[in-house]
């Protein structure tokens, strides 16, 4: 049995596809939409962010997995 939550999952990718269309040379059917999307889909991923740690905890552990790589690799 699955923990996911099925129509986030798929407003989730709803959200993907139409901020890459955004990206993309796809014709807009409702330009007004485009402005909406990445806060939407950063608000949809966002809505399930883990709280077992206190800010600070996060903050570093997102320094060290994010940042550093980042970093090296750039």
């Amino acid at each position: 049995m699955s923990s996911r939550i099925d129509y986030w999952d798929t407003l989730k990718a709803i959200c993907i596809l139409l901020v890459v269309a955004m990206h993309t040379d796809v014709p807009e059917p409702f330009p007004q939409a485009y402005d909406l999307m990445v806060p939407a889909f950063f608000f949809v991923s966002g809505y399930f962010i883990s709280t077992k740690y206190d800010f600070k905890t996060f903050l570093k552990k997102k320094f060290t997995s994010l940042i550093i790589p980042f970093i090296f690799w750039y």
